[in-house]
């Protein structure tokens, strides 16, 4: 029985979507703006850390550069030793986990063996791409 039925008054009732329907009308938009930010973090903090990285490695190797230079290599070898270092930190950093990712990635769309169980929802293998 409603209240009307029992002569009060009536009652309207709004949902949380009525109330909040600027966040419902386009969800996609700042859900994808959201995660671009969050994105865009992860990436400078995984940046700087490399950045400190190589930093900190020229700064405990100051001894050893003198001492290189002392026995004859010339600035330009120096210099090459450690743009290898930053090279190597760099790819074990950026494209080496992209390329993992991605074959991740690839192989569980391609075989399938993560099973979810459950009728809730509409697939019953994860998806991946």
């Amino acid at each position: 029985m409603s209240r009307e039925a029992l002569g009060g008054p009536p009652v309207y009732m709004r949902t949380w979507i009525d109330m909040n329907g600027n966040l419902c009308s386009r969800p996609c938009a700042w859900k994808k703006t959201a995660m671009f930010v969050i994105l865009v973090m992860i990436v400078l903090v995984g940046s700087f850390s490399i950045i400190t990285t190589l930093v900190m490695l020229v700064m405990e190797k100051t001894t050893d550069i003198a001492i290189l230079s002392v026995h004859g290599r010339h600035s330009r070898s120096i210099r090459r030793i450690f743009m290898l270092q930053g090279t190597i930190t760099g790819w074990w950093h950026g494209p080496g986990p992209m390329h993992w990712g991605w074959t991740v990635a690839l192989t569980l769309e391609k075989y399938q063996f993560i099973k979810i169980p459950g009728t809730s929802i509409p697939w019953t293998t994860c998806p991946c791409a």
